[in-house]
């Protein structure tokens, strides 16, 4: 099965087949008002660094596939994937944020998507079917999970045979958005959680 890695210049990029944790590890970050995180999560000047054309690109997603995002927040990737996988396809937004839920059912059905829905996840488990998934995104997200091999094994039972993982998240020393160096992961550090998880990467 094939796996790719990808580096963007503010993030990193892994596609993990699945086939044979945080800040500091805990979660201290809430956001609780959508409306407020709105402002900054669909600004129109965030797909210039997060080039989410791209990430649908390297997805390599097909029409009929179901696919979750998780840690959608106010679902900024949504319109990308219902596009992706058309009308017979399904997309899955998990967060933990009861008002980011709410957000995205409204974002749903204003914008006609379908092929949608929203559902709250757990900050230790995003509750997926087992085997339900051809595509798991998660997106700047890995880094405020607080153990992120057990999470990945979650993750992993639920993708299908042939599913895979896709996380994109900040890079050590790239600069530009994102947090601080001292809450980002190494490359290595993603691909050994993965490996512990049952992942091959």
């Amino acid at each position: 099965m094939n796996v790719k890695m990808v580096f963007y210049s503010y993030s990193l990029v892994l596609f993990t087949s699945c086939n044979p944790a945080g800040h500091c590890g805990q979660m201290p970050h809430r956001f609780i008002s959508a409306e407020q995180w709105a402002e900054r999560f669909d600004a129109p000047e965030r797909d210039a660094w997060q080039k989410p054309d791209d990430i649908v690109e390297a997805m390599e997603m097909e029409p009929g596939m179901f696919v979750a995002d998780v840690g959608a927040g106010t679902g900024y990737m949504l319109e990308h994937l219902s596009a992706a996988v058309g009308p017979q396809g399904q997309v899955l937004a998990i967060d933990i944020e009861p008002d980011m839920i709410a957000y995205m059912q409204k974002r749903i059905e204003r914008s006609d998507l379908s092929n949608c829905a929203a559902q709250l996840g757990r900050a230790d488990d995003p509750g997926l079917a087992t085997g339900r998934f051809d595509r798991v995104l998660i997106l700047n997200t890995w880094h405020h999970i607080s153990d992120r091999t057990e999470f990945a094994r979650k993750i992993r039972s639920g993708l299908s045979i042939d599913g895979r993982l896709i996380i994109v998240d900040f890079a050590p020393g790239a600069g530009g958005e994102g947090p601080p160096d001292r809450h980002r992961l190494s490359l290595e550090t993603v691909r050994q959680e993965l490996e512990s998880a049952g992942f091959s990467v």
